[in-house]
């Protein structure tokens, strides 16, 4: 905390060193009253913070038009969009996005209409552009805008783009593996914070039939709209663990503070089980995963695994087998089902790879081929997990 401190003091010193050096010119040809001086060394100081100061305004286009042609977006004479905007999707763009600046939307080359942006908040902040179809008897285009406000919480914006006569209800509630079932209605044209979770967003027909359903996850500091088809991107940090049988456990964590030559000591049942020396820990943040499990399966005997993640950018996960057994199985990290793309790699036990954020999941597959077990994963940058073959094979007889 004091280093930072430092730094912004050292910041503001040189503004003040630029603006004397000003005054100090102003000096040489002409004598300056100490008041002058005073008012031209902070108007020198504002014409500097002016003209560095730069918002980052994020640009969010969804397409909401129904059709087959997809949508290419033009900010002035460039050109936003690698490759179409396709219905049901959303892309995110960061151009230098000022009031006054106007985007063109084009479909197959030709002209579908333009939004002329205005009114951009003086902060870093996220602009969501809907285009959608105006009305049933035309291909006309309309938009929806809203600029999300710089909130702590996860935000979500509820927009109704459909044109015609079916009524529907958005309701957003717990995850169905969640311990609670917590239901809300959403309000179309209306903006709602959420704590940080895992949720869904459900859409119920006038008959009270379930029509669709969105699974996300909501995280601080994070903005999404109705019309948005991906998940959010973050999970707080906790073990992805797989059972050898039956099924799948998270295991939960603790969470303390180490160091360098610390004793962790082991107790079940206030009977000691084992300790674990802490030794070379990095000079730097860190996360030291210790898993205990038993040594084999003729005692209670434990032993432990453990491992220090580094401090990268990507997410991290370490691939555990304390599985004490004959049966042999082999895990895969794949794209989450439903996903466009169909990506599946092997994990191998003991080692720990990097992954780009996105939605996979952790399947375990047993010598016989079959799937035995299946872990839906969010993998975030900077962030790491865990995945733990466990458990003990029965012992024959009495």
């Amino acid at each position: 905390m004091a280093k930072l401190a430092l730094t912004v003091v050292m910041l503001l010193c040189l503004h003040a060193g630029t603006a004397a050096t000003v005054t100090k010119s102003a000096d040489a040809g002409d004598t300056l009253t100490s008041r002058q001086r005073f008012h031209a060394r902070m108007s020198a100081v504002a014409k500097s913070s002016a003209t560095t100061m730069e918002f980052k305004h994020r640009l969010r286009v969804c397409n909401a038009y129904p059709g087959s042609v997809p949508v290419d977006i033009f900010h002035g004479k460039h050109k936003l969009t690698d490759t179409p905007l396709e219905y049901k999707s959303c892309r995110e763009f960061t151009p230098p996005v000022r009031a006054g600046d106007k985007l063109q939307f084009k479909m197959a080359e030709s002209n579908a209409g333009s939004f002329a942006v205005s009114d951009l908040p003086n902060n870093d902040a996220v602009l969501v552009l809907v285009i959608y179809r105006h009305d049933t008897m035309s291909t006309a285009v309309a938009f929806e805008s809203h600029v999300f406000a710089n909130l702590i919480n996860a935000q979500v914006a509820v927009l109704d783009t459909y044109k015609g006569h079916a009524k529907a209800a958005l309701r957003i509630q717990d995850d169905s593996s969640a311990k609670t079932s917590r239901s809300e209605e959403l309000r179309y044209d209306s903006v709602v914070a959420l704590n940080p979770g895992i949720f869904e967003v459900a859409m119920q027909g006038e008959d009270g039939e379930l029509k669709a359903r969105q699974q996300f996850v909501a995280l601080n500091r994070e903005a999404t709209s109705s019309s948005d088809q991906r998940a959010s991107r973050r999970l707080p940090r906790q073990a992805q663990a797989l059972r050898d049988a039956p099924g799948i456990q998270n295991l939960s964590g603790i969470y303390a503070a180490a160091q360098s030559s610390d004793k962790l000591q082991f107790k079940m049942a206030r009977l000691s089980a084992g300790s674990f020396a802490v030794s070379d820990l990095p000079n730097n943040d860190a996360l030291l995963v210790l898993v205990i499990y038993r040594h084999d399966t003729m005692s209670t005997a434990v032993a432990f695994q453990s491992h220090v993640f580094a401090n990268l950018i990507n997410a991290q996960v370490a691939v555990l087998d304390t599985y004490k057994g004959h049966a042999k199985a082999a895990l895969h990290v794949q794209d989450e089902t439903g996903a466009q793309a169909s990506r599946s790699e092997q994990l191998r036990f003991d080692s720990v790879v990097a992954l780009n954020p996105g939605l996979f999941e952790v399947a375990m597959q047993g010598a016989d081929g079959e799937m035995k077990a299946r872990q839906r994963l969010v993998a975030l940058n900077r962030e790491s997990y865990v995945v733990i073959r466990c458990g003990v094979e029965a012992e024959e007889g009495e």
